[in-house]
């Protein structure tokens, strides 16, 4: 069976990044995130503070330190802006950097197809056992990092296969630096070592991946969305826009539910470094809780991007809570227990972060909701002074759930206690929740015992010592029927050991989220994440011998997307000359008279 590795790369590197992050108090969250937009068959995942994979959940954020792995059969897709990452089955992905500076995605085992429409501030790396791939162009690409042998388990795979389907990509692999150009695939193999581009093709999971990008075609949505807000592509399909006079471009979701309102059909989670963070239930429940603001018009409830803007910043929830220490509403028989509400944030009105953040911060991210002269006006000092809940203009909408719900993300329609308007109208708003400490419910997939690996990555200074041999074009990806199925979700977790890297001491002293009620775990090393070079051309007079050139293969026509799936089209014939009509004889004598 496929060996559960571990093959968990980032659980190390998170866990230095989530320590880190928390001995600065006033270090901002990053504004650009994730979502896991798709989910088909089993799918799990964790967390950089967790010992055990767990279901994956629909629309849950995605940011640094974040693992998640495919069964057999099972498809995923994560998306950030403007880009795309799917999943094919028996895969694993680690996100091991994705904040404002750069996204760098861990690519253990598997296949991964990754689509840009646009490249992302400092480009994207995939790491794969075997080299870095950087995509310098917007495109489609193809990553097949290989699967482990099931009778050598400790052992990486051999071979990666990178394919450029649209776009440019630079390869990082022992001592060879490549670039791959549209329609090409690299093939990178370690015994014996060598490195070669062939011609490229598309596989089935290519063109399903095309399907979903196809949503992206002609959206409505883009017309008011920069394509960095996460989430907007599945708007189109679940609503309609309108222009409103007073808030600009409106949009109206498709929903049936007569007590429907923003923020009520969903629940809680706790999401580091923000906090508490809703997690909606519907498909397109993303973008518009974590950008804009919503509007009731005239009973219809309306989501407001807001003006566009380059460069949107995320919010875990654009609510005001309600109450906050010492809170209590009657939930049953007349007993008196801690509750916490919430009312959606209307337009024009401001989102005070409830997590620890700077004045820049909180001015960035209302600046395309608030008005100048309000943004400029806020100061860490003026934060929820003597407001109730009916300063705001979506009072009525508020929702109010015990404490017990709310910290064991309970679903909120389910748990939602009617409180008389008189009471709630007095209920003054929470500057913020810290005093809610999460507790997270037994989700966890059993694994078997995890089998000893160490995953290490190429470092960038070693040079291969053994002759590169070049690689045929008939290496072909394997296909999954012949990989044996896992009995159960996700390979083991495990720190994974950094070539080169020494192991230094744990850091348990900082911890400014509240504590995670769960079985004590022993935390991995630390380990220092290798630094990812920028993309270069090798200068083949100075450096690389020449049997280390590359050559780009001949190619059968150029590979397009059709509505068939990506194929490869013949070269244009060029036409055939004409042949001209002979020339007739002249009549000498014709003018002669």
């Amino acid at each position: 069976m496929i060996s559960r590795r571990t093959v968990t790369l980032s659980l190390a590197f998170a866990t230095a990044t989530f320590l880190s992050a928390h001995g600065a108090a006033l270090a901002d969250p990053p504004a650009r995130v994730g979502r896991l937009s798709y989910i088909g068959g089993t799918v799990s995942f964790h967390t950089p503070d967790q010992q055990q994979w767990s279901p994956a959940e629909l629309n849950y954020p995605v940011t640094t330190g974040a693992s998640f792995w495919t069964e057999p059969k099972a498809k995923a897709e994560i998306q950030v802006g403007g880009t795309e990452i799917r999943l094919d089955e028996a895969t694993e992905a680690d996100i091991t950097e994705l904040d404002d500076n750069g996204t760098q995605i861990a690519v253990p085992q598997g296949v991964v197809n990754v689509h840009l429409r646009e490249v992302p501030a400092n480009g994207i790396q995939i790491q794969t056992p075997n080299g870095i791939v950087s995509l310098t162009k917007p495109g489609s690409y193809h990553i097949d990092s290989g699967h482990a042998d099931p009778a050598n388990p400790n052992v990486l795979p051999a071979t990666t296969q990178v394919t450029v389907l649209e776009g440019e990509a630079s390869i990082n692999a022992a001592n060879t630096n490549a670039i791959v150009m549209p329609g090409e695939e690299a093939v990178i193999n370690t015994n014996p070592p060598s490195f070669s581009l062939v011609e490229g093709n598309s596989t089935p999971f290519d063109d399903w991946a095309l399907s979903r990008e196809r949503r992206e075609v002609a959206s409505q949505t883009s017309q008011y969305i920069p394509p960095q807000v996460t989430g907007y592509e599945d708007l189109d399909a679940q609503g309609s826009w309108l222009t409103n006079p007073d808030y600009g471009p409106v949009w109206y979701p498709n929903v049936i539910v007569s007590d429907w309102a923003p923020y009520r059909y969903g629940h809680w989670a706790f999401v580091s470094p923000w906090g508490w963070t809703w997690i909606d239930d519907a498909p397109w429940g993303f973008a518009p809780f974590h950008y804009g603001r919503w509007v009731n018009d005239h009973g219809r409830w309306g989501w407001c991007p807001g003006e566009r803007v380059a460069r949107p910043v995320y919010a875990p929830a654009l609510v005001a809570f309600v109450g906050g220490s010492g809170f209590n509403v009657t939930v049953s028989l007349g007993r008196s227990a801690p509750a916490v509400g919430w009312v959606p944030l209307a337009p024009h009105e401001v989102f005070h972060p409830y997590y620890k953040t700077s004045v820049d911060y909180a001015r960035n991210i209302n600046s395309n909701n608030v008005n100048k002269t309000v943004i400029n006006n806020i100061t860490v000092n003026n934060i929820h002074e003597n407001i109730t809940v009916n300063h705001y203009a979506n009072a009525p909408a508020a929702t109010v759930v015990s404490s017990n719900a709310f910290t064991h993300g309970a679903a909120v329609h389910k748990s939602a206690v009617a409180v008389p308007a008189a009471q709630l109208a007095k209920a003054s708003v929470a500057p913020d929740v810290s005093h809610f400490t999460p507790v997270h419910e037994n989700k966890t997939v059993t694994s078997p015992a995890p089998v000893p690996h160490h995953f290490a990555m190429p470092e960038h200074n070693e040079q291969v010592k053994a002759p590169v041999q070049p690689a045929t074009p008939e290496a072909k990806r394997a296909p999954m029927e012949n990989v044996e199925r896992l009995a159960a979700p996700g390979p083991a977790i495990q720190p994974r050991v950094i070539r080169g890297a020494e192991p230094v001491a744990e850091k348990h002293e900082v911890t400014a989220v509240p504590a995670i009620q769960r079985p004590e775990v022993t935390h991995p090393a630390e380990v220092q994440r290798p630094a990812i070079p920028a993309p270069q051309v090798k200068d083949e007079h100075k450096d690389a011998p020449k049997d280390h050139a590359v050559n780009h293969p001949e190619q059968h026509g150029e590979i397009k997307p059709t509505h068939e799936g990506w194929q490869r089209v013949p070269p244009a014939q060029p036409k055939p000359e004409e042949k001209k009509a002979p020339e007739l004889p002249k009549d000498e004598h014709k003018n002669e008279h």
